[in-house]
């Protein structure tokens, strides 16, 4: 079982979208934005900067 389908048994109230952290367009607002553990592999702040744009934060 991949990481979404996981996901999605253990959080089934929950919207699920895979995508790019710097370039995701979920097409509405969220109230939770989660990235996990990958973001620890940002090498410059712009990306992470870029990655908070995305997420509307």
């Amino acid at each position: 079982m991949d990481m979404i389908a996981a996901s999605r048994q253990l959080n089934p109230g929950c919207c699920h979208l895979q995508g790019g952290m710097c370039t995701m367009d979920a097409g509405t607002g969220c109230d939770l934005v989660f990235i996990h553990d990958a973001i620890t592999y940002f090498k410059e702040p712009a990306a992470l900067i870029k990655t908070g744009a995305v997420c509307g934060i």
